[in-house]
């Protein structure tokens, strides 16, 4: 009888909680990957695998895993794990599909709220000039605007609660919504040029996969409100950045608050980092405790 513990490897962070949780079921290991020859390093002779969004689970570190038999995305989304790669392998992928529904939707709030009253800009003054140069941060109130929510899923969902409280008008774009749950929310559900083209505040809360990689482009981006604002929590390969950045310098749009880029981390000279008008966030929307 092979009495061998499985070992359990978390690639970062600290793994306080695993020794706790599966000390005594198995051998947990720490490491701190930061890339991919790093983390093929560190998989080997390892059977259960705690992934992160910071680092992909490609296909050549599914491969160089010998004993590799799950992977555990510690997120809702699985898009940094090549499904394929380890379906082929016979690897067990998971999620956590209620991890950090509501952390997320308050960041959403906040997000929203900032952008919509012009936050981002005043803190890019010092703290005199603010008052000096107060009435040129006129932003906007939410009351009886409308928000337009792209995934109605479960933060899609929570956003739009807490949305209409602030007395916000809500509509959706998500096909495989169901009709009878979204008037539960008195959610009305649109096409997504409906969407962009009628909605105050676009908040992104769908998954990623290879058909929404560059949903919002350039065609969506001049589709939208000049006075409307883009909020993204969810993954920033859904945007075309190239396309952001000219929608942002060329007015298409007032500005956008995004806590997710379409690289992380991002390269210093990003423009985003530079313009006044957007709001950005390192991913840290499910950081709560």
């Amino acid at each position: 009888m092979n009495s061998r513990k499985p070992v359990i490897l978390k690639p970062f962070s600290t793994i306080e909680w695993e020794l706790e949780t599966f000390g005594k079921l198995a051998e947990v290991r720490s490491a701190q990957c930061t890339n991919e020859a790093e983390l093929i390093d560190a998989v080997r002779g390892v059977d259960i695998l705690i992934a992160d969004v910071d680092i992909s689970v490609t296909a050549r570190v599914i491969e160089a895993a010998d004993r590799l038999r799950a992977i555990f995305c510690a997120s809702m989304g699985v898009d940094y794990v090549d499904l394929a790669a380890a379906n082929k392998k016979g690897v067990w992928v998971a999620n956590m599909p209620d991890y950090g529904v509501e952390a997320v939707a308050e960041h959403t709030l906040l997000l929203i709220l900032m952008a919509a009253r012009k936050i981002s800009s005043v803190f890019r003054y010092p703290p005199l000039e603010q008052w000096e140069k107060k009435r040129l941060f006129r932003g906007f109130e939410l009351t009886g605007k409308r928000l337009g929510i792209i995934g109605l899923g479960k933060i899609g969902r929570s956003v739009s609660r807490k949305a209409r409280c602030l007395g916000m008008e809500v509509v959706a774009y998500s096909p495989n919504a169901d009709v009878q749950s979204a008037k539960a929310l008195n959610v009305d559900l649109v096409d997504l040029d409906e969407l962009l083209e009628t909605s105050d505040v676009i908040s992104i809360h769908t998954s990623l996969t290879p058909e929404k990689k560059g949903l919002i482009g350039k065609k969506e981006l001049q589709r939208m409100k000049q006075t409307s604002v883009l909020v993204n929590v969810a993954r920033g390969q859904i945007i075309d950045e190239e396309a952001l950045i000219e929608a942002l310098s060329e007015g298409w749009i007032a500005g956008a608050a995004i806590d997710v880029l379409s690289k992380e981390p991002p390269d210093a000279n990003n423009p985003l980092f530079e313009m006044e008008n957007v709001l950005i966030t390192p991913h840290i929307a499910w950081n709560t405790v």
